[in-house]
């Protein structure tokens, strides 16, 4: 008897391996397949590199016109994590293209469930959104040495504010990264989810992302919501907002202090301090937000735009 229950756990277990295995080897495919569509249009790179570079450069050049002290750290992490807002267009517009063709019910015909196809998706955009972030902080480091320059000092240029960040600092910098990477990519299923037309999804997208640009604090200098109460909570309400400030609370450290004058310049008497600049509150709130998010994308998905 003991015999015979061991070999029936055995082959459960190997019945489990070989479907997990299964399982991921269809994930695969259908993130090679993900990338072999997307990466073949010229609309991909523009959308992924050379839309986001060039908001960058008119931003850094706008911001720094005044010389070095026109850009704190803080505000260095911010625009460097800009690129992986993008994601939501490169997401919801490969979707909601598909699901106006044949394409993905076609996917669907062929055995892949709901679910495996927004894992895929998720792990697709998460790819492409990192790889956003390493060009778009290339550039912003290549443009700080070129361009940048102290006023006081014009042997120093942007480029040194980097070198202040700890290697713990730039975990935490890249913890945050993945954040914002997962709440664009998840509110671009939604939006593709929830339209059923392409350009509809696209506008709500771009209306979506400039609001969620300027209440994140990384567009603007962090101080300039800070100065109404309203406006802080308001800002509250934009995902994108606390994986923000995860980057900031967490990255913004010197030998593990807390540097509020990378974030803050001059006094913050009278200003508002987003999540009383506790560091454990912005990502425990990411976390419930991408829970929400990951619920309402999948609910949302749709194989076609019936």
């Amino acid at each position: 008897m003991l015999n015979k229950n061991k070999v029936e756990n055995q082959n459960k277990k190997s019945e489990f391996l070989i479907e997990f295995k299964d399982y991921l080897d269809s994930i695969g495919k259908n993130i090679v397949m993900l990338f072999a569509s997307s990466f073949k249009s010229l609309r991909t790179y523009l959308i992924a590199f050379l839309i986001p570079i060039g908001f960058l450069l008119m931003l850094m050049l706008y911001q720094t016109h005044s010389g070095l002290n026109q850009i704190r750290i803080a505000q260095l992490i911010g625009y460097s994590l800009i690129p992986c807002f993008f994601v939501i267009f490169l997401i919801n517009l490969t979707i909601a293209e598909w699901k106006s063709s044949v394409f993905l019910k076609r996917i669907h015909t062929s055995g892949v469930s709901k679910r495996n196809f927004f894992i895929s998706s998720i792990i697709f955009g998460l790819i492409t959104g990192i790889l956003m972030y390493c060009v778009g902080l290339f550039f912003i480091y290549i443009i700080g040495i070129v361009f940048i320059r102290d006023p006081l000092d014009s042997s120093i240029n942007l480029s040194y504010a980097w070198r202040l960040l700890s290697f713990e600092s730039w975990l935490s910098i890249i913890f945050g990264m993945i954040l914002t990477n997962l709440v664009s990519i998840l509110c671009g299923i939604i939006f593709s989810g929830i339209c059923k037309s392409v350009s509809l999804s696209q506008s709500i997208s771009i209306l979506f992302v400039a609001y969620a640009i300027v209440f994140s604090d990384n567009f603007l200098n962090p101080m300039t919501i800070a100065v109404s109460k309203n406006l802080v909570l308001f800002s509250y309400l934009n995902p994108f907002k606390h994986t923000v400030w995860t980057s900031y609370l967490l990255g913004c450290r010197y030998n593990g202090v807390f540097i509020k004058n990378w974030i803050f310049d001059g006094s913050t008497n009278r200003l508002e301090m987003s999540f009383g600049l506790k560091p454990y509150i912005p990502p425990l709130t990411s976390i419930l937000y991408i829970a929400l998010l990951s619920f309402l994308g999948l609910y949302s998905f749709k194989w076609n735009n019936r």
